[in-house]
């Protein structure tokens, strides 16, 4: 029975590892939680890896970090992108970066603000924003004045006032 349930908790993934494990009294330790970690990531299933990561919080394991962030990223689960991040910061600056584009920009600046960051030290990012919002308040003005958001052009300039390049 016990070889059984030795070679069965291999194939589980998250939430029901741990139910497994509640049930048959199985008692994982750290290193068996690092072998399947190193298991998914062999698969190529970086998300699964990176549950286990953030479930048991284990932040020590050698693995692609980047893969990893990544595939949270286009999964966007922030929750998880920032508990990594607590704890391998030097990660920030490619998580950021790699939300620097039109789709997750807004994603990335609430990210910053969780992580009290300034938007400044990430520029890339700092300038997908400044792009959307000249883009939006463009689009809010073509519209016309029942826009929701419209506002006259020399008000929008004046928004932008000292970034010659983004008018």
């Amino acid at each position: 029975m016990r070889a059984y349930i030795d070679s069965s908790w291999m194939r589980l993934k998250g939430d029901c590892l741990r139910q497994f494990s509640e049930v048959t009294g199985l008692q994982l330790t750290h290193d068996d939680v690092v072998k399947l970690i190193k298991k998914y990531e062999e698969e190529n299933n970086h998300l699964e890896a990176m549950d286990m990561i953030n479930e048991y919080e284990i932040y020590d394991t050698e693995i692609d970090w980047e893969k990893g962030l990544k595939t949270l990223i286009d999964t966007e689960q922030q929750d998880k992108i920032l508990s990594v991040l607590e704890h391998k910061n030097e990660y920030i600056r490619f998580v950021i970066d790699s939300m620097s584009n039109n789709k997750l920009c807004q994603t990335g600046s609430k990210l910053l603000d969780k992580m009290d960051l300034d938007i400044k030290d990430f520029p890339k990012l700092k300038e997908r924003l400044d792009k959307k919002t000249i883009r939006y308040y463009t689009y809010c003005y073509v519209k016309g004045p029942g826009s929701k958001d419209f506002m006259p052009l020399w008000k929008v300039e004046d928004l932008f006032f000292g970034h010659d390049q983004m008018i």
